[in-house]
């Protein structure tokens, strides 16, 4: 199931092992929007944790911009920091939303800019979190603390 696929994502990323944590997300991603459809949250959390996991992969391999703090975070300072199972057990944060591949789930990154491997993959976590809060906001409103 689309639920036990994106555990075993949090447990691969959890061993630090990245390239397969970010295949099982992907592919859980895929299962959700085919199973219950993009505006859903299980969707919008799997979609969160690949954006985790896509910006941290892409801090790991770059310097730090010049003034960053760890608190900015990579995307925008919206500090996003965690990740969540999918019955909704946050460690840390929370986000999700859109991609841009088959089903929406984007393949190794959007071609926008420059930053090599790890600038696109640092794009394609902020359309992934930005997706995630306009579904959040739709699904739950604005004063919702998720």
């Amino acid at each position: 199931s689309a639920s036990a696929v994106n555990n075993l994502a949090l447990v691969h990323r959890s061993l630090g092992e990245r390239e397969r944590a970010t295949a099982l997300y992907r592919e859980a991603l895929v299962l959700y929007r085919r199973s219950v459809g993009a505006e859903h949250q299980s969707t919008a959390t799997v979609a969160s944790n690949l954006a985790l996991l896509l910006r941290d992969s892409s801090v790991a391999t770059q310097p730090a911009a010049e003034g960053a703090t760890e608190e900015d975070g990579e995307l925008g300072g919206r500090g996003w920091t965690g990740e969540s199972s999918a019955d909704g057990a946050t460690r840390g944060g929370g986000g999700g939303g859109r991609g841009g591949g088959e089903d929406g789930v984007a393949g190794g990154g959007l071609a926008n800019g420059g930053g090599g491997a790890a600038g696109d993959a640092l794009q394609e976590a902020r359309s992934l979190l930005e997706g995630a809060i306009l579904t959040r906001r739709r699904l739950m409103g604005e004063t919702h603390p998720e």
